[in-house]
C-alpha cells in the first residue's frame, strides 16, 4: 500500500464522492467499514467503467484505451485489498479501530 499522503487523501476524496448530501463522521466511519469489510468496493468493473467513461464522452472508446482501462481493472483483488487497507488506516486514525456501531 502507498503510505504517501497524496494517496490517502485522494482515497479519501473517492470515498466522499459516494455520498449525496450532507455526510457525517459516523457516515463516513460506517463508509469506511463497509469497505474495509469487504462489503462495498470504489472499483467500478471494466465493462462499467468503459461505459461510465463512454457516457461522459459521448463516444466509444478507442480500443487501445479500452484494453488500457480493462488491464488496469483487471486486477481487481489486488485493488480492493489495497482499498481494504486504506479504510482500516483511516478508521485507525479517526478512533474506530474497535469497530463501528
Amino acid at each position: 500500500m502507498d503510505d504517501s499522503f497524496e494517496a490517502g487523501f485522494m482515497f479519501a476524496i473517492h470515498v466522499f464522492q459516494t455520498f449525496t448530501g450532507n455526510v457525517t463522521e459516523d457516515d463516513l466511519a460506517k463508509r469506511l467499514a463497509e469497505i474495509r469489510d469487504g462489503e462495498r468496493t470504489l472499483l467500478p468493473s471494466p465493462p462499467d467503467a468503459i461505459a461510465g467513461i463512454e457516457a461522459q464522452m459521448g463516444a466509444p472508446l478507442p480500443d487501445k484505451l479500452q484494453k488500457s482501462v480493462d488491464r488496469l481493472l483487471s486486477n481487481r483483488t489486488a485493488l480492493r485489498e489495497e482499498e481494504r487497507a486504506k479504510a482500516a488506516r483511516i478508521l485507525a486514525m479517526m478512533g474506530y479501530d474497535g469497530g463501528v456501531a
